[in-house]
């Protein structure tokens, strides 16, 4: 139906007296995490009036988490033969992290790592056809994707896999305890919320390469009425969020995760064909 699961919003202390509000987990319908491409958490974003983080802020998540997962990988063939060295359990999609942290699986609990992060950066106008991506701190603290620079552009933009989990921050963020617009502090303070306070120009408020959903080219792969899924019905934008669902009812998480990851191949693909 298009809903997705409102975030439970958590103030997070970055540095330099800046305060955020992100989500306390990756976004979710009916308690199921949400993977995507970068345009997924993009309007995600532009929905609920907040913005992608920066490689800084999620640093600061991580350091401010109630609960800590060490990372497993999905499994890869290898001789014809499946390897997971992880483990069976797709922890990565459920909150079974949480419960193995002897932790009840509440919205609010901040959890970090939940996957790779996408992130807004300076350098992003530099690669305006990929996405990028940091995070997914192993136990040791230090992250698998892209510890040295924070942020990696190897992938496409209309990449993701498994562990591309989509987390947000919210506009409304605090200065000293003034009010501030966190847009704002990415263009004119990016070494409040830089990777590791490093200097940077100013950072992007959105990817530059993704329009806004009402754009005529958002709304174009969308089609008029109709849909890339035979039978599904695709939702022109999204509607008003729901609470978690309880209990034991179907989710059609695939549907939409399915709608909205075809809507970003689209895109890659339109902007390929005006190149």
């Amino acid at each position: 139906a298009g809903h997705i699961d409102a975030p439970t919003w958590r103030r997070i202390k970055v540095r330099g007296g800046l305060e955020v509000e992100a989500s306390s987990d990756g976004v979710t319908l009916g308690l199921v995490r949400l993977c995507g491409p970068m345009a997924a958490a993009q309007y995600i974003a532009d929905h609920f009036d907040a913005l992608i983080c920066t490689a800084g802020i999620v640093d600061a998540i991580y350091a401010a988490r109630d609960a800590t997962a060490a990372p497993q990988t999905l499994g890869w063939q290898e001789g014809g033969k499946w390897r997971n060295p992880g483990g069976s359990l797709p922890w990565w999609m459920y909150y079974a992290d949480r419960l193995a942290a002897k932790l009840p699986p509440t919205p609010g609990a901040v959890l970090s790592p939940i996957g790779k992060d996408y992130v807004l950066d300076a350098r992003q106008p530099e690669h305006p056809d990929r996405c990028a991506i940091y995070g997914w701190q192993n136990v040791s603290g230090v992250a698998i994707q892209s510890p040295a620079t924070g942020a990696s552009f190897i992938h496409e933009l209309s990449f993701f896999d498994y562990s591309h989990t989509i987390r947000i921050v919210r506009r409304r963020a605090w200065l000293n305890g003034a009010e501030v617009d966190l847009a704002s502090i990415y263009q004119n303070q990016p070494r409040l919320v830089s990777y590791k306070a490093l200097p940077t120009g100013p950072i992007p408020t959105r990817h530059p390469d993704i329009p806004p959903r009402k754009s005529p080219d958002a709304a174009s792969f969308f089609g008029s009425g109709g849909s890339p899924v035979p039978g599904a019905t695709v939702p022109a934008g999204f509607t008003t969020t729901t609470a978690p669902a309880g209990g034991k009812k179907k989710s059609n998480a695939g549907l939409v995760v399915g709608a909205v990851a075809l809507a970003a191949v689209g895109l890659a693909n339109s902007k390929k064909k005006r190149r």
